[in-house]
């Protein structure tokens, strides 16, 4: 069984974009960040995560987005 944990692990640590681009498909808040965070992260898949809202995470959509400013 996959936990939310092993999903943050793989946000975290993937290469694959792949990987990545379904990960970003997990509407966990906390995973977004890690994924906005990974520098293997493609564009198409940070383009999701800055489109994202969270309700029951208020404030995760400006997380996101200050961890995407951080890269450029």
């Amino acid at each position: 069984m996959v936990t939310p944990a092993d999903h943050l692990a793989a946000a975290r640590a993937a290469s694959d974009p792949a990987a990545l681009r379904a990960l970003a498909g997990t509407g966990l808040p906390f995973v977004d960040q890690a994924l906005a965070a990974n520098p293997h992260t493609p564009p198409d898949a940070l383009a999701r995560l800055a489109g994202s809202r969270h309700t029951a995470w208020h404030g995760n959509r400006g997380r996101v987005a200050r961890v995407l400013a951080g890269r450029a």
